[in-house]
């Protein structure tokens, strides 16, 4: 069974990382660009999903009974 072939790392072509706390450019103000926008709106819907299911069940437990 032969084993698959993985691609060569990028840092192995002759350009090495810089170590931690180092940078490859010279000091200056810019340190990087615009994040990419990731925001989602799911935590707002589950807990709006969870006010209305809990009102539900409140108004459920509430109405008068039929006997």
């Amino acid at each position: 069974m032969q084993e698959p072939e993985l691609p060569e790392s990028p840092a192995k072509g002759g350009s090495e990382l810089p170590k931690s706390g180092q940078s490859d450019q010279s000091d200056s103000e810019d340190e990087g660009g615009e994040l990419p926008k990731t925001a989602t709106t799911y935590p707002l819907m589950s807990l709006v999903g969870s006010l209305i299911m809990a009102a539900g069940m409140a108004l459920l437990k509430l109405r008068p009974s039929r006997g």
